[in-house]
């Protein structure tokens, strides 16, 4: 493959692409298990909003994923590999509030923003301004989700 990029470049990149993959795959199952297990006051709304959220989250995995492969790279593809790279942690067995299951995605999305501008900054270092892009609009829909879901859970 001849896109102007030396191969440890793309190495690199797909490095980042990969590791946020796997954050990215972790946070839409989880909040795919908060939507259906959600309870409490305001179910209705969190539910609602939260397949909003899984759901741009699914098309982000893809995205993600499509664009290691257009490198020429392997996008990491099971539940082994992403557990084991993600930074996001799950909560396995607890019953957790509405409020509790809220805070635990601000944190997560908080987490995904700052991973996100250490990668877009590899991104251009390694020359890749086309995966710095993808990932500047992943790091605008993450700053978003923290602000919206973090507004919810004020009085």
């Amino acid at each position: 493959m001849n896109i102007g990029l030396k191969e440890e470049n793309i190495k690199n990149v797909s490095g980042a692409l990969n590791n946020y993959l796997a954050d990215l795959y972790v946070l839409v199952t989880k909040t795919k298990n908060y939507h259906w297990n959600m309870k409490g006051q305001h179910f209705y709304t969190y539910h609602k909003m939260l397949q909003e959220h899984y759901e741009a989250l699914d098309e982000a995995v893809d995205e993600v994923a499509e664009r290691i492969v257009m490198l020429g790279e392997t996008a990491i593809g099971t539940l082994k590999e992403f557990s084991k790279k993600s930074v996001l942690k799950e909560t396995p067995g607890e019953e957790l509030s509405e409020k509790k299951m809220i805070q635990n995605l601000v944190k997560d999305h908080e987490q995904m923003i700052k991973g996100l501008r250490e990668s877009i900054v590899l991104c251009q270092e390694n020359k890749d301004e086309g995966s710095a892009d993808l990932l500047v609009g992943q790091l605008k829909f993450h700053e978003k989700t923290a602000w919206m879901l973090r507004s919810s859970l004020e009085k």
